[in-house]
């Protein structure tokens, strides 16, 4: 039996009508490829062999969207490793950052603000506004 024969049979109606109900309940393409125990990307291949064309909901609207980003502790990680690096002063304001919220705040990439730490240290010259930018 066909894959599309058995998704009709299990759920009586069309195939077609079947993808668009899960559309309609807000499951992604890929989401129901698993779903239905078939391979992603062979399931693309067959919608577009047999030209099927369903309405798929935009990754906003898709209730897997948490499927991108599967571990709910992702954010406390990402903060966890910023509390390992390294804290730069700046002279004048005593405000500590990181290289990354520095390189941000003057408007410059991470690698030149780390550039700039090695060659003058942290010294009033490394929290200079870029120059190019004003």
């Amino acid at each position: 039996m066909r894959f599309m024969d058995r998704v009709e049979a299990e759920f009586g109606e069309p195939f077609t009508d079947v993808l668009q109900g899960f559309a309609d309940m807000g499951y992604g393409c890929d989401s129901t490829a698993r779903m239905l125990d078939y391979d992603v990307s062979n399931f693309r291949r067959l919608l577009k062999r047999h030209s099927i064309s369903i309405q798929w909901p935009g990754a906003e609207d898709r209730v897997d969207a948490y499927d991108r980003n599967p571990w709910p502790g992702c954010d406390a990680m990402i903060k966890a490793r910023r509390a390992r690096c390294p804290l730069y002063t700046h002279p004048d304001t005593g405000e500590s950052l990181i290289a990354s919220q520095w390189a941000e705040r003057l408007g410059i990439s991470t690698t030149q603000f780390l550039r700039r730490v090695k060659c003058h240290g942290v010294a009033r010259k490394t929290f200079m506004q870029n120059q190019r930018s004003i």
